[in-house]
């Protein structure tokens, strides 16, 4: 069963799309953006947007709630 593009560009209407962007080794979002982008996207958009968000953003959750933690 073909589940559609495994690539989707985008050209943004601002700038606000690379805040916190990657430079090296390509530009890309933030790894933020990508996973607000790719939870959208449907299909297999949200795997990848779980897997965006277990590699590069949890653990600034994880810290934060710490953190949190820590001061109440």
């Amino acid at each position: 069963m073909d589940s559609g593009a495994n690539l989707a560009m985008q050209i943004p209407e601002d700038e606000s799309h690379f805040i916190g962007r990657v430079l090296e080794p390509l530009q890309t979002t933030s790894p933020l953006q990508t996973y607000l982008d790719l939870m959208v996207m449907g299909g297999r958009g949200e795997e990848a947007a779980n897997a965006v968000y277990d590699k590069y953003i949890r653990s600034s959750f994880d810290q934060a709630e710490a953190d949190v933690k820590a001061f109440t």
